[in-house]
């Protein structure tokens, strides 16, 4: 039985390393090109990435010990992962919207919540999501990079 408990261990962290380590990869190709020109279906990509490695580690992210800003960043993504969007929206999120219309056909992008309203009258909103912006997981990236040393000091 010990053999078993311990054979899972061995299995469930080389899954993680290797799961963090296409993350990573991942996070740094998307966020150090120029944000401006980032594809919007990338960016929702490293979102879906961001919040299954959150999922992952979020106990250990409740056991480090962390800034005050670090601790409003994983307010900000545990409220997220239930649907729940903090205030101001503009400072906190990105809107990922596909925009159709008869001159440009469909449109994926990226802008402020804020800014939506302004293609109401040349497109049709086909669909659109509030992500968290690059800050938000710029930040929570660094945290998991604090967990991740903590994790792997606490081994040896």
């Amino acid at each position: 039985m010990i053999n078993e408990i311990i054979g899972y261990s061995i299995v469930k962290n080389t899954k993680i390393s290797s799961e963090f380590l296409a993350y990573t990869q991942n996070f740094s190709r998307t966020m150090n090109s120029d944000f401006k020109k980032v594809d919007p279906m990338l960016y929702l990509d490293l979102v879906m990435e961001t919040m299954h490695i959150f999922r992952i580690l979020e106990d250990e992210l409740d056991s480090i010990s962390l800034l005050n800003n670090e601790k409003n960043t994983l307010d900000l993504f545990k409220g997220y992962k239930k649907w729940n969007y903090l205030k101001p929206y503009d400072n906190n999120y990105i809107m990922f919207a596909t925009l159709k219309s008869e001159k440009f056909g469909i449109e994926y992008l990226l802008l402020k919540p804020s800014e939506l309203k302004k293609f109401e009258n040349d497109f049709e909103i086909v669909y659109s999501a509030i992500l968290p912006n690059k800050y938000a997981i710029k930040s929570l990236y660094r945290i998991f990079m604090k967990a991740a040393n903590k994790l792997s000091t606490s081994k040896n």
